[in-house]
């Protein structure tokens, strides 16, 4: 009877034993929530498949669905506790999804000072909640004026290449009409028709849309009046074109328009559409400052992660110069650490430009359109912004509109 009651617990200590050892040795099965196009997920699926072979302790499965099922299921997610353990964000939804406790603060243990001090500051504004760093940077964006260098010849014009040079307001106006003068186009410039690419104008001259400490609307401002003035005179001067106008985005790539405010990014498809002409890049307009604000795509980890560690882990290596450089070239975005060298497959004097743009970044606009409440009046913004833009209101009445409405959200 003893015999017979030692072999059973022998029997179960050694597959009590067993059932350890082979939980210790199981990975920790991390999934990773994105929204990109085809080739993207294939340059980050590459990405997965080394890091997986470097650390046999951990596998990733990744999960790419469209943009706008993205922002639709993530917040269902994170309310059922059903969250992703590594989450893609854009710039803007960082702090708003922090004021969620949704996101895991990466600071030490997971993530040294050092990396953090690798970012831009204008980027560190934008993911720092409370003092904590809600996510990681994985690309950089900003504002790129492209302009035909064919119709610029024919102009006579010769667009700045170094930030000391940028255009004031009145030569970009003045080269603008003359190159639309010269090929003939209904327009010299698309100026674009969201915030990223509007906003400038207002910081550039001294207004802001917030109040320091974000508690308010700092936007009806003379400073303010006048950077819309002025982008109304562009448009309804025929100068620019008009924001309600759906055929602009073509018109640059198609050779019909000569300058376009995009971003560098555009490069990987104007790289493969534009076949008839030449184009280069400038640097964005500018007043007292500069003004641009920055943009780009971060990576955050599920606060609620049964597996923190291993997930910043990946985070931090994903968003390194060394992993992420491929990525960030093969799209022509931006490194968001600072220093970092990327050799691109073309248009190195294009991108390394944008790069010194991207220096010259204003804090205050980045910080600004991060805060949590911003998308509650951001469609008011560009609204009111089009309307003044066509001439159908003044900027005085459009600015007071907007400060209505945020102070409405804030206050």
């Amino acid at each position: 009877m003893l015999r017979k009651f030692s072999v059973a617990l022998s029997t179960m200590l050694a597959l009590m034993l067993l059932i350890s050892f082979a939980a210790a040795a199981a990975p920790a099965e991390l999934r990773f929530l994105w929204w990109e196009s085809p080739q993207r997920v294939e340059s980050i699926q590459r990405l997965i498949d080394e890091y997986e072979k470097a650390h046999p302790d951990v596998s990733i499965k990744l999960e790419s669905i469209p943009w706008d099922e993205y922002w639709q299921k993530l917040p269902i997610l994170i309310a059922a506790g059903r969250a992703p353990d590594i989450m893609f964000m854009v710039s803007g939804n960082v702090q708003r999804y922090a004021e969620m406790n949704a996101l895991l603060d990466l600071r030490e243990p997971y993530v040294s000072q050092e990396v953090i001090d690798e970012m831009y500051e204008p980027h560190r504004a934008m993911v720092t909640y409370q003092g904590k760093i809600s996510a990681l940077p994985f690309t950089l964006t900003t504002v790129t004026p492209f302009y035909n260098k064919d119709h610029a010849a024919k102009a006579g014009i010769e667009p700045p290449m170094t930030p000391e040079n940028a255009w004031t307001w009145e030569e970009f106006k003045l080269a603008a009409a003359k190159m639309k003068q010269a090929a003939g186009s209904p327009y010299g410039v698309g100026l674009g028709t969201r915030d990223f690419w509007l906003l400038p104008f207002i910081y550039q001259n001294g207004g802001a849309v917030l109040n320091e400490a974000r508690t308010g609307s700092a936007i009806n401002s003379p400073e303010s009046e006048e950077a819309l003035a002025f982008l109304q005179e562009l448009v309804t001067e025929g100068i620019a074109a008009s924001p309600v106008d759906q055929s602009v985005g073509d018109l640059f790539p198609a050779g019909l328009m000569p300058m376009s405010f995009g971003g560098h990014w555009d490069m990987a498809r104007f790289e493969t559409v534009i076949t008839d002409f030449d184009y280069g890049v400038t640097f964005f307009p500018q007043r007292k400052t500069s003004g641009v604000g920055l943009g780009g795509d971060f990576l955050a980890v599920y606060s609620k992660t049964p597996y923190p560690k291993e997930a910043a882990e990946f985070v931090a290596w994903l968003t390194s110069a060394e992993a992420n450089g491929q990525y960030i070239a093969e799209n022509y975005y931006l490194s968001p650490r600072q220093g970092a060298k990327v050799t691109y497959p073309s248009r190195q004097e294009e991108m390394n430009l944008a790069q010194k743009q991207a220096e010259l970044a204003s804090v205050r606009l980045t910080a600004d359109r991060a805060i949590p409440a911003w998308d509650k009046f951001l469609q008011v913004i560009h609204s009111e912004f089009q309307m003044v833009m066509i001439g159908d209101k003044k900027p005085a009445d459009g600015l007071k509109a907007i400060e209505s409405a945020i102070n409405k959200t804030l206050q």
